[in-house]
């Protein structure tokens, strides 16, 4: 299976998205967008054996159009549209739960990460925001 979010898993992804990913900044919109989320409802994660973060958006089925924004405003750091998410009930029907996406891995992200989380993953309590 491709590894559709960007990290080096892959021979294959990590040569064609290095020079990608060395072009890639964040804007102020940008910026904003990702620590307004951290600070509401989106996640970081250094997966196992990862390098570096990315970030997720998940929001209700409801929330499409704010999933929407969000995604057009971080697209250019986002290789998949947003997507459904699925999950199943008691009698094993699957049903739809959510909107989401995911950014690529990045050390810039990994920067963000770092103020947020504890090395084991957990949400900081009191930040220095110096």
């Amino acid at each position: 299976m491709v590894n559709t979010v960007g990290s080096y898993a892959t021979k294959y992804w990590r040569k064609n998205l290095i020079p990608v990913k060395e072009k890639m900044f964040l804007t102020d919109e940008q910026y904003s967008i990702l620590l307004g989320s951290l600070l509401g409802d989106g996640t970081m994660r250094i997966g196992e054996g990862a390098i570096n973060a990315n970030f997720k958006i998940e929001q209700g089925l409801a929330q499409k159009e704010y999933t929407e924004y969000k995604y057009s405003v971080l697209k250019d750091l986002v290789l998949t549209e947003p997507k459904i998410s699925y999950r199943y009930d008691n009698n094993g029907s699957k049903y739809p739960k959510s909107w989401w996406f995911r950014t690529v891995r990045h050390p810039l992200l990994t920067k963000i990460y770092k103020r947020f989380y504890t090395g084991d993953g957990y949400r900081v309590g009191n930040m220095d925001y110096g």
